[in-house]
């Protein structure tokens, strides 16, 4: 749901590690698990087309022309 609701990858699978670690201790201890630790690392870290295509772009090269049109690209990946 959070996906969907366009939270960063990175917050969500944090979120999801979060959450299992505290389904996995439930019952095993009453240990305070840490929020606040740095998230593990991605299960996939191959990027996507959309993450590809954002990195080739560089926005300082871009003409006034060019930056909308590199916009729509990236919109049109997403969907």
């Amino acid at each position: 749901m959070a996906r969907l609701a366009g939270m960063p990858a990175g917050v969500v699978n944090h979120a999801r590690h979060a959450l299992a670690s505290l389904e996995k201790h439930q019952e095993a201890s009453r240990e305070q698990v840490d929020l606040f630790a740095p998230p593990p690392a991605a299960a996939s870290a191959a990027p996507g087309p959309l993450e590809a295509a954002l990195a080739a772009i560089d926005p300082d090269a871009l003409s006034p022309r060019e930056a909308p049109d590199a916009l729509y690209t990236l919109k049109k990946l997403k969907s």
